[in-house]
């Protein structure tokens, strides 16, 4: 498990922080530090909610 604090600042400006563990198979902390580990994940939910947006936004619920 990876414990990291993340902070998100909003278009406005609203600002959140909280705890999350990341849960991995990836030990070996020297190859893999959690911030290289930390950044993909971001990365991912950047476009999961990109995806969210498309569907219930401009497709009306509809599946892609």
């Amino acid at each position: 498990m990876i414990d990291a604090t993340i902070t998100v600042t909003c278009a406005d400006s609203t600002v959140f922080t909280s705890s999350y563990q990341l849960a991995t198979t990836l030990t070996d902390v020297g190859r893999y530090p959690a911030a290289v580990l930390a950044g993909p994940y971001h990365q991912r939910w950047e476009h999961e909610s990109a995806y969210y947006a498309l569907r219930h936004t401009i497709m009306n619920g509809r599946a892609l």
